[in-house]
C-alpha cells in the first residue's frame, strides 16, 4: 500500500514521451517485445492499478505499430491508453484537463525561467519576427534544444531606395544544440528582424525547442 499526505493511493497514471525516438528504435523487435511484456505484466497481475496511460509526441510510425499490437491487448487496457501527436499546446491542454493537479512545468522541463516551448517538425522551419521601430534596440535570445541540434539564423529585411525588399543575413549557423545559447545583437537599422530555427535538413526527427526573446532600448 502507498500513502501520500494520509491518503491511500491505489492507482497511478503513466505519461510516456516518445519525443526523440529514432525509427530504428521504434521498429526494433526487442523494443516492441519489451513494451508488450510490460503491459502484459500489468494486465495479468495489476489490472486495476493503471488508471490511465498518456503517450505524447507520437509519430506516424508509432501509430502504425500501435495499431498492429492492439489486438494483443485487453480491451480494458486499450480504453486506458490515450495517444497524442507532437502538437505541444494540444496535448498540454488535454493533460491539464484530465489531470488537473499535474505540474506542467516539471513535465515539460520548463526549468529555465519563463521560456516557451515548441516542437519543430522534420523538414520544417519556425520563424519569429520582430519589428524594430527605434534606433539602438537590442534583440536578445536565449534558447536550447532537447538532445538534438537545429539550424539557427537571424535575417534583417530592409527596403532600398527603389522601394524593393532586400534581405541581409546577420547570423547563420547550420547546427546548434546540446547546450543553452544566450546572445544578442544591436539593431542599428529600423525594420523587420527574423529569427529562424531550421529543421529542414532532418527527414524524420522533430526538435523540441525552449526559447525566450526580448527587445530592449539601449540608452
Amino acid at each position: 500500500m502507498i500513502y501520500a499526505k494520509d491518503k491511500f493511493i491505489s492507482q497511478f497514471i503513466v505519461i510516456m514521451d516518445m519525443q526523440g525516438y529514432l525509427f530504428r528504435q521504434l521498429a526494433s523487435i526487442p523494443t516492441v517485445e519489451t513494451h508488450l511484456e510490460a503491459v502484459r505484466e500489468f494486465e495479468s497481475n495489476y489490472p486495476e492499478t493503471l488508471k490511465a496511460c498518456y503517450i505524447i509526441n507520437i509519430n506516424k510510425l508509432f501509430s502504425t505499430i500501435f495499431n498492429i499490437v492492439k489486438p494483443l491487448l485487453h480491451a480494458r487496457t486499450i480504453s486506458k491508453i490515450h495517444a497524442c501527436d507532437s502538437n505541444v499546446e494540444k496535448w498540454k491542454a488535454y493533460l491539464q484537463k484530465n489531470i488537473p493537479t499535474i505540474d506542467m512545468k516539471i513535465l515539460c522541463g520548463e526549468l529555465n525561467g519563463d521560456m516557451e516551448i515548441t516542437v519543430i517538425q522534420p523538414g520544417q522551419k519556425r520563424t519569429f519576427d520582430f519589428d524594430i521601430t527605434q534606433n539602438s534596440t537590442t534583440l536578445s535570445w536565449d534558447f536550447l534544444t532537447e538532445n538534438h541540434d537545429i539550424g539557427f539564423g537571424i535575417i534583417f529585411h530592409s527596403v532600398n531606395l527603389n522601394n524593393e525588399g532586400e534581405v541581409e543575413i546577420l547570423a547563420s549557423d547550420r547546427k546548434v544544440g546540446g547546450k543553452q545559447h544566450t546572445n544578442s545583437i544591436l539593431c542599428t537599422n529600423l525594420g523587420k528582424y527574423t529569427i529562424v530555427f531550421d529543421n529542414s535538413y532532418s527527414r524524420m526527427r522533430s526538435k523540441t525547442l525552449h526559447y525566450k526573446f526580448t527587445t530592449d532600448l539601449t540608452t
